[in-house]
């Protein structure tokens, strides 16, 4: 019982405080720092494991440089990729070039909420492909965020339709998709368990969504103007002349979408990770802006500051709010409330729909509090198989119900690394996010639930 108190407690201080608007990535810190100084002096156990330094106190410290290193050196290096390239589009003006051509699509569909529904779905599908929820969000903020901005859809309603989006985990390259059939104790490829177990209901879920997300922005569109929360207006280009560069420029933004997608290893047979894709399309970019521009070679070559640039900005705005969100996601394991809760769970009876229904809910608002979907995946997907095997019903469909339940939470989640970075690229906070994307997701989840159960 203690193990839950805590948990909830840390939970509650930390959405308290950010609601308060104290600085998130400092809140996030202080709160993992306390919350795993006490469980090293209440258990007498190292947080670093085997790995201690011989000082309880100290290895809290190193359990920091541990998660920064790892952060920094995966989501925190791409992070800062993608912010580079795309400051050094914009200064090039490549984002404003690409930003009108797509306005001129965008702008013979009228309603810009659905639009915002397409965004939902738009970010869901490349997830089949990319697998990395943040990656997704990162490509698509680089690219359609001017002309969705432009054409009137609010900050908040940008932001909530792609943590949506990113909530459906499906598709072969998720790493939980990988992981789920395993955990449910069944040798089948995750290719497999896609197409048999998770695209219809996921399907069907992430249509819900995005429809029931187009009332919902509208009714918080309309209830923040109300109260005169105005987002910050973007400057409208009249006319292409004033765009300086030349008119191929409009391609260079899309890049870093077209090598990811390239060398994911469904198109071609060569792979490529996602840091060095961008790369790629930054020494590309670069080529194309220095052959463009032999007249003034010198002053286009050292017009590569601003991708450093936005590497700065990166580290001062976004990465360190990544890291917080880790440290604060493997504090919440360590203490185990989750997990004490998930024990309990499985001390009562009830058959299979009402098992389930329970589990699938504890597994949303599990993951919405503690961040952490793969982690959780491991107490949960092994939790639906002990129902199968009561049961008799199918285990691969309840660990499909699992997989899909925690990933759902995943758009709740108010510290995880993709609701942090969109939120802050995005200027809007989790609170209003986190407001507008509870009744569309729960609509998902029940969708996603019955068809689960009518399939079988």
């Amino acid at each position: 019982m203690i193990q839950i108190l805590v948990t909830v407690l840390m939970i509650v201080v930390v959405m308290l405080a950010i609601i308060k608007k104290f600085h998130a990535t400092t809140v996030l810190f202080a709160v993992s720092i306390v919350a795993l100084l006490g469980y090293s002096l209440v258990t007498g156990t190292s947080v670093m494991g085997e790995n201690s330094t011989g000082n309880l106190f100290l290895d809290v410290f190193e359990l920091l440089r541990q998660t920064t290193e790892t952060q920094v050196a995966g989501n925190g290096l791409i992070c800062m990729l993608f912010m580079g390239y795309i400051q050094m589009m914009e200064k090039l003006q490549a984002s404003d070039l690409f930003a009108m051509y797509i306005g001129k699509v965008i702008s013979k569909i009228k309603q810009r909420y659905l639009l915002t529904a397409m965004l939902t779905v738009l970010c869901a599908c490349l997830k089949l492909f990319l697998g990395s929820a943040i990656v997704v969000v990162m490509l698509l903020l680089s690219i359609l965020y001017p002309s969705l901005r432009r054409s009137g859809c609010t900050n908040a309603t940008i932001c909530s339709c792609l943590v949506m989006g990113t909530a459906i985990t499906w598709g072969p390259t998720d790493g939980g998709v990988v992981a789920t059939p395993g955990l449910a104790g069944v040798d089948l490829s995750a290719a497999e368990f896609f197409m048999s177990y998770q695209i219809i209901p996921c399907v069907c879920a992430l249509l819900t969504i995005a429809v029931v997300g187009i009332f919902t922005s509208m009714y918080f569109d309309k209830k923040e103007a109300a109260k005169g929360k105005v987002d910050e207006e973007i400057t409208e280009l009249k006319d292409f002349s004033q765009v300086k560069c030349p008119k191929y420029y409009a391609i260079l933004p899309t890049l870093p979408l077209i090598f990811v997608v390239l060398f994911s290893g469904n198109i071609t047979s060569i792979t490529l990770t996602t840091a060095a894709a961008v790369t790629l399309a930054l020494c590309t970019a670069f080529v194309v802006h220095l052959l463009s521009n032999l007249k003034r070679f010198g002053e286009a070559f050292n017009e590569i500051i601003f991708f450093y640039k936005g590497m700065g900005n990166a580290v001062a705005n976004v990465m360190f709010i990544i890291v917080a969100g880790s440290l604060m996601a493997s504090t919440i394991n360590m203490v185990g409330g989750m997990a004490a809760l998930i024990e309990w769970m499985q001390t009562l009876g009830g058959g299979v729909y009402f098992l389930a229904t329970i589990g699938a809910i504890l597994g949303f608002v599990t993951v919405a509090l503690t961040v952490s979907y793969m982690a959780n995946l491991n107490i949960f997907v092994p939790f639906f198989k002990t129902i199968g095997d009561l049961t008799g019903y199918s285990t691969l469909r309840l660990a499909a119900i699992a997989n899909a339940s925690c990933g759902l939470g995943t758009g709740m989640a108010i510290a995880s690394n993709t609701m942090l970075f969109l939120t802050g690229m995005c200027k809007t906070d989790a609170v209003t996010v986190l407001k507008r994307n509870i009744i569309p997701l729960l609509c998902g989840f029940i969708v996603m639930l019955v068809v689960s159960f009518i399939i079988g």
